[in-house]
């Protein structure tokens, strides 16, 4: 099996359609801090506004939000400001800005995380270019820009306990190479059970690069993270277990990678393809494998669109598609995939349902080649014989005198 790397982090999705924004509704509402607090005293309004949203009266909707933003109802304010972000202009994102604040104010830590956001996005008015209005001199906090503003309620978020801002200060700090902040960072959210800090705070223990490596502690990390539901936790656990260094039962490598994959994490999707295409640790499969590896492809996962390829050129799993092979082997080879340049070589040399092209083949196997693919190397050579240069013509006789 091959190895797997570990991963760090996984990227949450941001774009979220606005049929089912609503939906915000059961993850607001369900928060403890937001049920409990004296601000949210019109939640029956907000049921009513959903319904409304439901019906196709959105505007209408959006009306009986505001009341009970303007009432101080904070789950009516983080709705009114995810939807109001959504838009993502100037204009709207203005609007999200100041429905976050309201609650940031108050210290509710998911709309500082929320305002910090919204602060960095490059389509946002600056707040010192506009009236030193109550609400703006709040948002700035006393700093000079956007940019300051959104830090400064990033760290207030911290420094409050929210886990979330705990693990994302760290990812700051640690893309700005400021380790010693990222390793405290990660380790406060991870002390919060925060999942990606758990997996991240492993890495670092695993790779012993910031702290003294200690790969019981890692282990440990990655197992609580993943059984947290962490997916590049899983994927990294399962690559222990397939490496020898986690004594699991080989079985738990495809239930973990499974695991991920299903959330929509590439890797796992992929590794788990290849497991089920080659039959290795578990029943071969090449239908699912084609399913897992499709999903990893439109992922852009360069390998994952080799394979799709090969199994639809070959009918192995699916139904054999040469156009759409083509297409898969196209996007792999662009990818650097050295095997679908050579495999794409090959139907433009031989005209294979496109027009022969030898020029782009040649193209194709040098890159290849140039990776150490053997096949490439020895097809160029067979299509570029070395010249032969007869030094001396048949009918004449070498002048020593004229060597040089």
């Amino acid at each position: 099996m091959k190895k797997l790397l570990p991963q760090r982090t996984q990227r949450p999705q941001r774009k979220i359609r606005t049929a089912v924004l609503f939906c915000f509704f059961t993850s607001v509402l369900s928060v403890s801090s937001v049920a409990d607090s004296a601000f949210a005293q019109t939640n029956p309004l907000i049921e009513r506004a959903s319904k409304i949203w439901h019906i196709g009266q959105p505007e209408q909707a959006v009306q009986l939000l505001e009341r009970a933003g303007f009432a101080g109802d904070v789950p009516a304010q983080m709705l009114l400001g995810e939807i109001r972000e959504q838009g993502n202009t100037p204009e709207t994102l203005l609007k999200a800005r100041n429905w976050y604040a309201r609650p940031a104010l108050n210290d509710y830590t998911p709309a500082q995380r929320a305002l910090s956001r919204v602060l960095r996005s490059d389509k946002l008015v600056e707040a010192s270019t506009l009236p030193a209005t109550p609400l703006n001199t709040a948002i700035l906090a006393g700093q000079n820009s956007n940019a300051a503003a959104a830090d400064y309620w990033l760290n207030r978020a911290a420094d409050l306990g929210d886990a979330d801002a705990e693990n994302m200060l760290a990812q700051q700090h640690e893309a700005a190479n400021d380790m010693p902040q990222a390793l405290y960072w990660y380790e406060r959210a991870a002390q919060h059970h925060q999942p990606s800090a758990l997996n991240a705070l492993a890495v670092l223990f695993w790779q012993g690069q910031v702290t003294a490596r200690d790969t019981t502690r890692a282990v440990q990390l990655y197992r609580q993270a993943a059984e947290l539901g962490n997916a590049p936790a899983m994927f990294n656990l399962a690559g222990l277990i397939a490496q020898g260094v986690v004594a699991d039962d080989a079985a738990q490598i495809a239930i973990w990678l499974r695991k991920a994959a299903t959330q929509g994490y590439g890797k796992a999707q992929l590794q788990l393809a290849r497991m089920l295409f080659y039959g290795d640790q578990v029943t071969q499969d090449e239908r699912e494998a084609a399913q897992w590896f499709r999903a990893a492809a439109k992922q852009n996962l360069g390998w994952a669109q080799y394979y799709l390829a090969i199994q639809l050129q070959k009918g192995r799993g699916v139904t054999r598609n040469l156009d759409d092979s083509r297409l898969w082997f196209e996007r792999a080879a662009l990818a650097g995939i050295a095997p679908a340049q050579y495999e794409l070589a090959l139907i433009y040399l031989h005209g294979f349902g496109v027009a022969s092209d030898e020029t782009r083949a040649k193209n194709l196997l040098q890159q290849a080649a140039a990776q150490g693919l053997a096949e490439a190397q020895a097809l160029l050579v067979k299509l570029n014989p070395p010249a032969t240069t007869n030094l001396v013509p048949s009918n004449e006789t070498p002048d020593p005198a004229n060597a040089r």
